[in-house]
């Protein structure tokens, strides 16, 4: 009796699966195969392959009809690049705004930074006369 033999790269085509997909499999026991003595890779019977997947695999077919690729439409190509361009501009004019924004911000806390500093000499000028005493404070 010849059994048909399939290593984990023939399941990934045929069945059109992972190979983390195959070993999750093996590990929690779903697929049971045998590992060849010489090249230590894991080898699955067809009928085994069958069970675990429930069903036949795919036929190469569809399986190329899936993978060729059709040639672009050029309208909607075209429409494809205006949307990415109107995203670009729209991108390009949010960045603008924020960079004003912060231009804006800047100068607010640098005027800020002005008043403290002003108001820490007024506190000073003031702490200085509070020192004074009262002969110098009257015959100023």
């Amino acid at each position: 009796m010849n059994t048909t033999l399939l290593s984990v790269k023939d399941i990934q085509d045929r069945w059109n699966v992972s190979r983390q997909t195959v070993q999750t499999a093996i590990s929690k026991k779903n697929l049971k195969g045998k590992k060849d003595a010489r090249t230590k890779r894991w080898l699955f019977e067809l009928a085994e392959v069958i069970r675990w997947r429930g069903g036949e695999p795919y036929p190469t077919t569809v399986v190329q009809e899936v993978v060729e690729v059709k040639e672009a439409d050029p309208e909607i190509v075209a429409l494809l690049k205006q949307q990415l361009d109107d995203q670009k501009n729209n991108h390009q004019k949010q960045m603008e705004d924020k960079d004003k924004e912060i231009e804006r911000l800047v100068v607010q806390v640098d005027r800020k930074d002005e008043q403290i500093k002003h108001n820490q000499l007024l506190l000073e000028d003031k702490s200085k006369e509070e020192k004074k005493g009262w002969f110098t404070k009257v015959f100023r």
